[in-house]
């Protein structure tokens, strides 16, 4: 079972906070409607850097692992493999996933890369199927 997580923040006011990604956090990014249900679509991501208001943050797409519910893997896409979340862009935000790391042993099915296991409560029903 995963644990829930904290979040990096700062007070701006009596009851004002701003939630940063902090590094190495998982969270859901909108991604816009399917269009065959009208769902909101999320892109899931890992942060690379904590944030800052000068540089942003930086962060890898995360795409799940064939053969598993809730196990995910950085997904390299070239050139594009980090990404910068701007100051502009933290209204992409959606919410945070409680994740932790997966430990790999000698005989794992796992790919090489690093994996994340996502809390399956936070994530959409339709990705909880097994391919």
């Amino acid at each position: 079972m995963l644990q829930a997580c904290t979040v990096a923040y700062e007070r701006a006011a009596k009851e004002v906070y701003r939630i940063y990604p902090k590094k190495g956090s998982v969270w859901a990014l909108h991604g816009g409607k399917n269009a065959d249900s009208g769902k909101p679509k999320y892109e899931f991501v890992v942060f690379l850097s904590g944030y800052s208001e000068l540089y942003g943050a930086s962060f890898g797409y995360l795409e799940k692992v064939e053969g598993f519910r809730t196990i995910f893997t950085r997904r390299d896409i070239g050139s594009h493999a980090i990404q910068t979340l701007q100051r502009g862009d933290m209204g992409t935000l959606s919410h945070q996933i409680p994740a932790r790391k997966v430990s790999k042993g000698e005989d794992s099915t796992l790919p090489p890369s690093d994996c994340w296991e996502l809390d399956p409560a936070s994530l959409p029903s339709e990705l909880l199927c097994i391919e």
